[in-house]
């Protein structure tokens, strides 16, 4: 997808979803290896450039090259948050759609599971859809050749099939639920937004947080969430897929808080000080969590790149 087909994408988006007092195109507009990003607003900026005259409440935008899908963010999630869910979700999502037909949006599916192969994985994989602890799935596989779940959301529903791709154990068919009463909370609504807030990806995650530090570990092996790392990038394969991903690893340095007086790593590097980074051919980072840049080496290890390095930080001020 080139700019020109992104801009056309968002005109559309605009013109459909919005009244005559949005722009019909982005306010600003960044390429990314697998994506657009963006933002929309009023005319009178645009015409005035007076940010006094622009709507609030709406926040970052993405288009999915791959798939020329429109997701958008409210002001509430931080940028580099939405990347990351966003990237997460269209990772699964060009898993599971090569075999499945699942829609981008937060949409309820009654879904079915049946011809089941292996019921362990099945009681492992199902706890990605949240089903009542009291609801015995091993039980119900003994006694039924048909198991049905209602009322399952699309961001659980995602998780489920993209395991059923990766590690297949049973036949899943699914329809999506609509109610005409909008009132009701399970109803088709908002298919332009995310899959989910932020609460559910960390909360419905988890079995995918193991999947991927499996894969993690077989490049390094003592790796582990709760430790805090320096790190460094060498031999870069694809340096606009490192541009893609350097900004939802996390990478902090040692400073003080202007906010709050706060004296540890903290200060996260900006876009600018990574640009200068790569241009020296010196990407060597003081602080990272292993929990933030899980999704980042996880990425690297399914399309390499580049190389990164890391040690364990031994220092009170990391924790």
């Amino acid at each position: 997808m080139h700019e020109k087909k992104a801009k056309e994408i968002i005109k559309n988006y605009v013109l459909e979803n919005f009244d005559d007092r949005w722009y019909p195109g982005p306010t600003y507009l960044e390429e990314y290896s697998d994506f657009f990003q963006f933002y929309i607003n009023s005319k009178k900026i645009m015409k005035t450039g007076d940010w006094h005259h622009g709507f609030v409440g709406l926040g970052i935008g993405y288009i999915s090259k791959k798939h020329e899908e429109i997701v958008q963010y409210g002001s509430a999630p931080g940028p580099i948050n939405s990347r990351e869910n966003f990237l997460k979700t269209e990772y699964k999502l060009s898993v599971a759609r090569t075999k499945y037909s699942i829609q981008r949006g937060n949409y309820f599916y009654n879904i079915v599971l049946e011809n089941i192969t292996d019921k362990e994985k099945a009681s492992k994989y199902i706890g990605t859809l949240d089903v009542d602890p009291e609801y015995s799935l091993l039980n119900e596989m003994k006694e039924h050749k048909v198991f049905e779940i209602h009322s399952i959301i699309a961001f659980r529903l995602l998780n489920l099939l993209y395991f059923n791709v990766i590690d297949p154990f049973c036949k899943i068919t699914y329809d999506k639920i609509i109610i005409k009463d909008k009132t009701i909370e399970q109803s088709d609504y908002a298919p332009l937004r995310p899959y989910s807030y932020l609460y559910d990806f960390y909360k419905e995650d988890i079995l995918f947080q193991k999947h991927m530090l499996d894969k993690i570990k077989k490049r390094y092996p003592t790796f582990r969430i709760d430790e805090c790392y320096t790190s460094k990038i060498t031999n870069i394969h694809d340096i606009d897929r490192l541009h893609q991903y350097l900004p939802i690893a996390g990478f902090r340095y040692y400073g003080e808080d202007d906010q709050t007086g706060f004296i540890g790593y903290v200060l996260e590097y900006s876009d600018d000080e990574i640009q200068q980074m790569i241009l020296d051919n010196n990407i060597a980072f003081e602080f990272v969590k292993g929990e933030d840049i899980i999704f980042f080496l996880f990425m690297n290890s399914i399309t390499p790149f580049c190389e990164i390095e890391l040690n364990v930080l031994n220092n009170e001020n990391g924790q």
